[in-house]
């Protein structure tokens, strides 16, 4: 059965404003960007020399504009068990 959901209100004016948001989509948000950030960081050694290669490649395989390690670092969101590598 289908139903329709209401879109979210989303009344934030960047990214750090969701981030520092307690709703319940900035929470979602957080979350998956804290997983999504905690595997590139775990099999970084795996893809490349260094993470400038795999932002790099995020970039233009992807067409990101930032990739996952430029990224983690403009939006100041490193997981937990990684703070000690920045």
């Amino acid at each position: 059965t289908y139903n329709e959901i209401a879109k979210p209100k989303i009344n934030y004016i960047d990214i750090q404003q969701l981030l520092s948001s307690d709703d319940e989509l900035a929470n979602l948000i957080k979350n998956v960007l804290d997983k999504f950030f905690s595997y590139v960081l775990r099999i970084k050694d795996e893809i490349a020399e260094d993470i400038y290669s795999i932002d790099k490649a995020m970039q233009l395989g992807f067409a990101w504009k930032f990739g996952p390690f430029e990224m983690m670092n403009n939006i100041s969101l490193v997981p937990a068990k990684y703070q000690e590598l920045f």
